[in-house]
């Protein structure tokens, strides 16, 4: 069943334009109409709802003009925890010892050594 009015509480700090310019937060509950609860909320204002026993419900776009009673659970959005496998061991490679070459002379590989 759908609600045309709700009470509620807008905690944006500032001026709240849909509801003429006037300055927030509005901590003291009152009646509001759910389209102007969804105009606020779809402008970025955070709005909750105040239960009848006392407990409030941050309302968004999905739940604004629903009812929610007492009893019912609210859902609560979790973060999503992402988990990144573990990075493989970096393999240590032996250094490049550079070789003086003179131009004209060849490089025979046998006769390379490390310093």
């Amino acid at each position: 069943m759908k609600t045309t009015k709700k009470m509620i509480k807008i905690l944006q700090r500032g001026p709240i334009y849909p509801k003429g310019g006037i300055s927030g937060p509005i901590l003291t509950p009152y009646m509001e109409d759910v389209r102007t609860i969804f105009i606020m909320i779809t402008r970025g204002i955070k709005v909750v709802e105040v239960l009848s026993d006392g407990t409030e419900v941050v309302l968004n776009t999905m739940n604004f003009d629903s009812v929610i009673s007492v009893e019912q659970p609210v859902a609560v959005t979790e973060p999503v925890v992402v988990i990144t496998p573990p990075v493989p061991p970096v393999l240590e490679i032996e250094p490049v010892i550079p070789v003086d070459v003179k131009p004209g002379k060849k490089i025979i590989p046998d006769t390379i050594t490390k310093k």
